[in-house]
């Protein structure tokens, strides 16, 4: 899913790390079959000599603007552009766990029917003021991620951000199966391109590359990894944006890990 077993083996190593129940020394020896396993998987889908291996969902970016050096105000703009993402990302997942607790007593049945209706609500509203197809709103973003780039409207942008985030919440808390990060990705990209065309002097490719690293750090707690999907995801930019990726991506975590310790003193 994020265009190789290399990332993938980097979000296991921090996600075990943080569990704390393989000590450190031992956490090599521990990841290594499973990544001589994905490794040579992947064969099933890049293919072997003319076979061209199976088709895959991988999530990525279409090609963004060149983007030649750092400059100072991108490196300053992006610090706002990461904390928004992140607390868009990480409050959306913290409200999801109060929604969680307070609906524990629910059939699940009747939780995920109402969760979904209300989501399917959110989509049908957000189409009748937009006049963007509801695929903006429902499923987990990497379809749409090339309109979203491309989108130049600002209000737009801002519903979506808003009603995308309100449906993340809801489907985190009821307990619909599926992942974190793709979601988290497209609200990263969202905050970013909105960022370009309001801030004045910022460009779209930092930008994005900051809300991706932001959000997906964000959503997981894991810095390490929120850096290198956003570097893999910014293609030819990526020598140019790993400094943003990086600080942005640390952010994310920071602001995740910040929020969680208010949520368990409360």
């Amino acid at each position: 899913m994020f265009g190789g077993p290399l990332p993938s083996a980097l979000l296991l190593f921090e996600l075990v790390a943080l569990s704390g129940m393989v000590p450190s020394a031992a956490l090599g020896s521990v990841l290594l079959p499973g990544f001589l396993a994905s490794g040579t998987a992947a064969l099933v889908f890049t293919g072997v000599d003319h076979w061209p291996g199976v088709a895959e969902t991988v999530l990525r970016l279409p090609p963004l603007p060149d983007y030649p050096t750092v400059r100072l105000p991108d490196v300053a703009w992006c610090l706002l552009v990461a904390l928004v993402a992140a607390v868009v990302v990480a409050g959306a997942r913290r409200v999801a766990r109060q929604l969680a607790g307070r609906t524990a007593r629910i059939s699940p049945v009747a939780l995920l029917f109402g969760a979904g209706l209300a989501v399917g609500l959110l989509a049908v509203g957000f189409r009748a003021v937009s006049s963007q197809p509801v695929n903006l709103v429902l499923f987990s973003g990497e379809g749409a991620l090339p309109q979203l780039v491309a989108e130049t409207s600002a209000g737009l942008l801002a519903l979506l951000l808003l009603v995308k985030g309100a449906a993340y919440t809801l489907s985190l808390g009821a307990g619909f199966r599926g992942g974190p990060t793709f979601p988290a990705v497209a609200l990263g990209v969202v905050t970013g391109v909105l960022a370009s065309i309001l801030l004045p002097g910022l460009d779209l490719t930092p930008a994005v590359i900051a809300g991706v690293a932001a959000a997906s750090s964000a959503a997981l707690g894991l810095s390490f990894f929120g850096a290198l999907l956003a570097a893999l995801l910014a293609g030819s930019a990526a020598a140019e944006t790993i400094p943003i990726a990086v600080i942005a991506s640390v952010i994310g975590g920071l602001v995740a890990t910040v929020l969680k310790r208010r949520e368990a003193r409360h």
